[in-house]
């Protein structure tokens, strides 16, 4: 099996330790692909995000991390298709990209919260192993 891997990147330490293995991984299984998914959150104006309109990024905040993607890319996974995104609900971009692109595997990185932390902050990372149709494999980033 060659998989299609979907790996959101988020510039964090987690993300760069889940690129990296799937980037083993695909190694490891003799091919696939690997597609690089950033998503620009979109903010609420001021006030409550109920009420008012998103803020739709402006051109050169989306061609900044699009720019840093490919770097990323160059570096780490050369062969990567890259994808921005942006919305305000990250988990159900990352949702929708897996479905579009009919991925086998999403990795992700994860900074491991747990209880309160996770109730408070909320967490991407638990309602895409919760909610998406292909495996997930989550990556933390190892303690030193």
């Amino acid at each position: 099996m060659k998989p299609h891997i979907l790996v959101p990147y988020d510039f964090s330490s987690c993300a760069e330790c889940a690129l990296r293995w799937a980037v083993d991984f695909k190694r490891s299984v003799g091919g696939g692909s690997i597609r690089l998914l950033y998503v620009q959150t979109a903010l609420p104006a001021v006030g409550a995000a109920s009420t008012l309109p998103l803020l739709t990024p402006r051109e050169e905040e989306i061609e900044e991390p699009e720019a840093a993607l490919r770097a990323v890319a160059a570096r780490l996974a050369p062969d990567a298709q890259l994808e921005t995104r942006a919305g305000p609900d990250v988990a159900a971009q990352l949702l929708g990209a897996a479905e579009q692109a009919k991925v086998d595997l999403i990795v992700m990185g994860t900074h491991g919260r747990g209880g309160v932390k996770r109730l408070v902050l909320g967490s991407v990372a638990d309602h895409v192993v919760r909610h998406s149709a292909c495996p997930v494999v989550t990556v933390r980033e190892p303690t030193r």
